[in-house]
This record gives structure tokens, C-alpha cells and sequence, in this order.
């Protein structure tokens, strides 16, 4: 099938002072898929989004305070609103707390809806709120960040292997800790981040599928001379497909980027340095190790 999107977007910022930011803009979309079955069968719809959103975000003395809206109307849904609502508290320079809670939604591509074969027409938004508490502790360009989190979905969209059709889940709960940094370690650029999470189908108590406990990324930059080279790191850990359980993996990326003049830069890759083999859905393999270089040009005018 054959998917499109016009959208416009509009988003104007209002300087209320040296300390406090407004914003506020437009969306609109018009969604559309063609489809054909292969036995005749042709399938066309399109639907249109409208959204208007607005925000505000500021400080004052230790205190600094974001608190953001936004309407959705889709075509054959009900209007709903969201919003953002967080707070952060600075004890001295270097520590901050920081505490938030939101709301989410999420209308199905129209492919999970129309798609011959495995749409569901039935399907209906998800709708979450999340809650997160952090403690941020920062130094010049580096910043070390724990955030405890909960979310709590209803129809949560998630592919059936039973019916082959995306269906929703009703209520769903997903809560952890997650630790970041980045910053310099010495002249090398680090991000790095890991996750331990629990996410559960209230009804049943199962792990949701396809979504792991543990998750953890690293990063590292290096510039030599005209040398930018650079390594990345990610780990899924094992989780739930279904009746079958998939292998936890690590894969790794290489990368540089040199720079020739002001204009023309040479870039490459190898992705998945070690071929790992590995699946993030039953049945199918994810691509092994690739190579791949490039020139990027970027005239001055």
C-alpha cells in the first residue's frame, strides 16, 4: 500500500521577559493510503488532523516551571486534550529535582486501521499518563540524570499473531528507573544511559510484547585533527513474542567523518561490527554487518 501526509505547521514563540517563554501554534494533516490486496480488492482513505497547542516555561530564582496544552480533532474521533505539567526545583548550582506529570494521545496509522489484511478498523486511540521524578546533577557541559518513572496506557495498540491485526490492549503499566549522562570524559564526548523497566498487561499480568526489562545505549566521540570518529553501543535485553521468548543482543556501530574543507566532508560506517544475529520480532532476522561510505557536500553561497 501507498501512504501520504500534506501537513502545515505553525509555531510562534513570545519572549513575556528575560525569564519566561510562550508558545503557542497551529497543525494541520490529511492523511492518506491507497491499498490493494492483490485479489482485486482496492482500498482507499484519508482523514484530516487538526491540532492547536499553546505553552508557557519560565524560572524564578530556584524554581523553574513548564506547563503546556494541546487540542486534537480527528476525523471520526472524539476532540482531546492533553497536557504537560513540570516543575524543577535547583538546591545549588550543580543539583536540581525535577518532577512532572502528563497526558497522551495516540490515534492508529491509518495502515493499522484500513491495510487489507491485518487492519483493524475497530481500533481506538491510546490514551496514557505518565508521572517522573528525577534528580539532575550537572557540571559545565556535564549532566548525570535519575529519573524514576510510571506510565499507564489504555488501548495500548500491540499486533495479535492470533487474529494477524493490530488490536488494543486495555490497560497497560510500564514504571523503572532510568540513568543518563553526558558530557565529556577528558576530550572524548560520552552519552550513555540504562533502563530497567517493568512493563505489564494489567489484565493478565504478562510482559507486554516485544518490550524488554533492560535497555542500555552508549556513545562515544573522539575528534583527532580533522578526524571526528565515533562508537555506539545498544542492549536489548530478552522479552516476551508472543508464546516465544527472544534472545537478549548487543550491537555495536562504528563511525568517522573527516573533514576535507569548509564544503566537503567524507563519511562512513560499519554497522553491526560483529554481525550479530538477533530478532526484535520472531521470525525475522535483522540485517548483519553493513559498510557504508559517503561525501557530504554543503555549499556556501
Amino acid at each position: 500500500y501507498v501512504s501520504g501526509n500534506r501537513s502545515f505547521n505553525w509555531v510562534n514563540s513570545f519572549a513575556l521577559s528575560a525569564d519566561w517563554l510562550l508558545t503557542a501554534g497551529v497543525d494541520a494533516q490529511h492523511q492518506s493510503i491507497n491499498a490493494d490486496d492483490g485479489f482485486g480488492g482496492l482500498y482507499a482513505r484519508q482523514r484530516k488532523v487538526k491540532a492547536v497547542f499553546a505553552g508557557i516555561q519560565g524560572q524564578h530564582g530556584p524554581h523553574s516551571v513548564q506547563l503546556n496544552w494541546r487540542n486534537d480533532r480527528v476525523e471520526g474521533v472524539k476532540a482531546e486534550s492533553t497536557g504537560f505539567i513540570g516543575y524543577g526545583l535547583a538546591f545549588n548550582p550543580q543539583w536540581k529535582l525535577t518532577a512532572s506529570t502528563s497526558s497522551a494521545f495516540h490515534i492508529a496509522p491509518l495502515g493499522y486501521l484500513h491495510a487489507p489484511s491485518f487492519g483493524n478498523a475497530l481500533l481506538q486511540p491510546e490514551k496514557a499518563r505518565s508521572h517522573e521524578i528525577g534528580l539532575q546533577w550537572s557540571q559545565e557541559a556535564s549532566v548525570l540524570r535519575a529519573t524514576v518513572f510510571e506510565t499507564e496506557s489504555r488501548n495500548l495498540f500491540e499486533y495479535d499473531n492470533a487474529t494477524s491485526r493490530f488490536e488494543n490492549v486495555a490497560r497497560t503499566r510500564n514504571s523503572g528507573l532510568e540513568i543518563s549522562f553526558s558530557g565529556k570524559l577528558g576530550s572524548t564526548e560520552v552519552r550513555a544511559s540504562v533502563t530497567s523497566q517493568n512493563p505489564r498487561d494489567l489484565r493478565t499480568g504478562q510482559a507486554l510484547n516485544r518490550r524488554a526489562d533492560t535497555l542500555a545505549a552508549l556513545s562515544l566521540t573522539q575528534a583527532i585533527g580533522a578526524w571526528q570518529l565515533g562508537a555506539d553501543m545498544t542492549h536489548t535485553g530478552s522479552r516476551r513474542d508472543d508464546k516465544r521468548q527472544l534472545a537478549s543482543y548487543a550491537v555495536v556501530d562504528l563511525r568517522a567523518r573527516y573533514v576535507i574543507s569548509r564544503e566537503l566532508e567524507a563519511y562512513g560506517r560499519i554497522e553491526n561490527l560483529f554481525d550479530t544475529q538477533y530478532q526484535t520480532v520472531y521470525g525475522y532476522n535483522q540485517a548483519g554487518r553493513g559498510l557504508f561510505m559517503g561525501l557530504s557536500w554543503r555549499p556556501k553561497f
